[in-house]
């Protein structure tokens, strides 16, 4: 494994950005993975504002770009108001980083969140470096909105994220700490994929068993205690018995006589009160746990239907065509990548590089898959895509981008179509607007989604 330096950045709304705050911060209650023995080592080199704040000034941000008659009166609620990033380091890399000052880390901390604040063009405003949990990180914060008075979320395209890779990595340049791997080379290299893969995903094959048979082991009680629960609304226990003596006859001028139980009407009164009471309480608990049972059985569904999928996709997804490069080859997993959206049933699967794998269905018409699929790519701002599809899919998606101007910027290849919505055509690209086939032969088996 090589030393390297990674970045995260994710946008934060203001419920999101007070959350992450609390955390830097460590204020309120914390996790269990912090050692709070430790964080007196943490050092809080920027104390980034409170959600209202950081909203007050991407309105004003936001306003410096618009007239007077136009301009917003407020970041609605949901609104992006912060990006929040995240630095860490390879584990072969921890080390090396650790064994600097504390004034060294700090500084190289800084030099880096300040150079990609730079590069997007807005305000370093919240780091901090954290020091009691596993491994050394820093969180940092940047304005929601740039200089020039734009989202940054519109500037997060897959070419600046992959730059920013490059742009922190110049602070540990000297010590031998470089960037990450692209996906495509370290695959190339021989690297296991499985190292490549989100963790959630293995952890997901790990616990999912687990997680079913708790479930499943939940919604058998629930059952056992609503027939419990049922039994004792139709049983009504009545009071002991007085006993007394009655004359059941005469024998030789004598009376003959036995002892029977007896029921009072106050006895019985009393009783059927109790148990309209019982019955009461036992069905306010019955409907508890039915409500219960109902819940945890659909949860019991939906791991189900997560396990048949988890099935399903190592049958359908045994390939995924990688669009750049010399068609590499990506097991299922790369395709079951989150977030996952569907658009008239049209399955849409972001890659790890950034990319997107699109492998519909089929179920809906060529027109309405063809449109949402250039809808997606567009909305979503994805500079490339991989589209699986058929002939007729392909000719609707070729017709749109005609419609659009972009038809220069699609090339055709027998695995799909490499879509990309913005900047120069990528080789082996067509800026005369007519595709090329590609010559490598098609596989004998299908491609993935295609029907």
């Amino acid at each position: 494994m090589s030393k390297y330096v990674s970045i995260r950045l994710e946008t934060a709304t203001r419920s999101a950005h007070g959350g992450q705050r609390a955390h830097d911060l460590r204020s309120g209650e914390m996790p269990d993975y912090v050692d709070p023995l430790r964080s007196k080592d943490n050092s809080y080199l920027i104390k980034a504002p409170n959600a209202r704040t950081m909203a007050s000034k991407c309105l004003t941000r936001r306003q410096s770009r618009t007239d007077l008659r136009r301009k917003a009166r407020s970041i609605r609620k949901d609104g992006i108001v912060a990006l929040k990033g995240l630095l860490g380091f390879s584990a072969k890399a921890q080390p090396e980083i650790e064994s600097l000052a504390k004034e060294d880390q700090d500084r190289r901390f800084k030099k880096a969140a300040e150079a990609v604040a730079a590069a997007l063009g807005t305000t370093l405003v919240g780091l901090v470096v954290h020091r009691d949990e596993a491994v050394l990180h820093a969180h940092f914060v940047l304005d929601g909105y740039g200089h020039d008075g734009k989202p940054l979320s519109t500037k997060l395209t897959k070419g600046t994220c992959s730059g920013l890779q490059d742009t922190v990595a110049t602070a540990y340049a000297d010590l031998g700490i470089t960037r990450g791997k692209y996906l495509a080379e370290r695959i190339q290299d021989g690297e296991d994929y499985s190292k490549t893969i989100h963790r959630s995903v293995r952890e997901l094959h790990r616990d999912l068993p687990r997680e079913l048979e708790a479930v499943r082991a939940q919604v058998a009680a629930k059952r056992a205690e609503l027939d419990a629960l049922e039994k004792a609304m139709a049983d009504v226990e009545l009071p002991a018995p007085q006993e007394v003596e009655v004359v059941t006859g005469r024998s030789m001028g004598f009376p003959q006589t036995e002892m029977r139980p007896l029921y009072t009407v106050a006895a019985i009164s009393k009783a059927m009160k109790n148990a309209r009471a019982k019955q009461k309480l036992a069905e306010d608990k019955a409907a508890k746990a039915a409500r219960d049972l109902e819940d945890q059985t659909r949860e019991l569904e939906r791991l189900q239907r997560v396990k048949q999928a988890l099935e399903d996709a190592e049958q359908a997804w045994p390939r995924v065509a990688y669009a750049g490069g010399p068609y590499l080859d990506f097991d299922f997993l790369q395709a079951l990548r989150t977030p996952i959206e569907t658009r008239y049933e049209a399955l849409l699967q972001e890659q790890h590089d950034g990319q997107m794998v699109i492998a519909p269905p089929q179920a809906a018409s060529a027109r309405q898959i063809g449109a949402a699929l250039c809808s997606a790519i567009r909305d979503r701002g994805w500079e490339r895509a991989i589209v699986t599809a058929s002939d007729e899919v392909a000719a609707v998606i070729r017709d749109l981008a005609q419609e659009e101007g972009v038809v220069g910027r699609l090339t055709f290849t027998r695995q799909g179509i490499d879509f990309k919505t913005r900047g120069p055509s990528l080789a082996p690209g067509t800026p005369s607007g007519q595709p090329e086939v590609d010559p490598v032969r098609p596989r004998s088996d299908s491609a993935p989604g295609a029907r």
